[in-house]
């Protein structure tokens, strides 16, 4: 026998009220769609840094990569007429004090004995000094350069 004064399957007792519905749950979305965009922003600010840190550190091994006539070098080590060495240069202003020496012209796509050559440089007279870029990986380029005249 059942008690006509129990509601039967959570129906509200003759003259209640009935109970309020829940609240429904707080939407997590929004929360969700912000931590989204900031994870993306996040990613993109990663792939970017490491874009430039790439490029910087293969930059950072010929730092003559873009030299062209008319651009100046930084000082390079004596070297005795006949010899070589294994130097680095960069390209600076032609104002800065550190500026030793002058791009009279490029010669590019040179294999490792078109760069030794004697004649690299024949169409550039004034060439003091040949500075020779060979990757390991390919043909690489001979700036003929003089000291910068001051």
């Amino acid at each position: 026998m059942t008690d006509q004064s129990t509601p039967q399957y959570g129906a509200p007792a003759f003259g209640e009220q009935p109970p309020a519905p829940p609240a429904p749950a707080k939407k997590k979305s929004t929360g969700k769609k912000v931590l989204g965009i900031v994870g993306i922003v996040v990613i993109a600010l990663v792939i970017g840094a490491f874009k430039v840190g790439v490029r910087e550190w293969f930059s950072a091994e010929d730092k003559t990569a873009d030299a062209k006539a008319g651009d100046c070098l930084s000082a390079l080590p004596a070297v005795a007429e006949g010899q070589e060495t294994e130097a680095s240069a960069e390209v600076l202003s032609c104002t800065d004090a550190a500026a030793a020496y002058t791009v009279l012209g490029r010669v590019d796509n040179q294999t490792e004995a078109q760069a030794q050559s004697p004649e690299v440089c024949a169409e550039f007279p004034e060439t003091e000094l040949a500075y020779r870029a060979m990757p390991e990986s390919g043909p690489g380029y001979v700036l003929c350069i003089k000291p910068l005249d001051r």
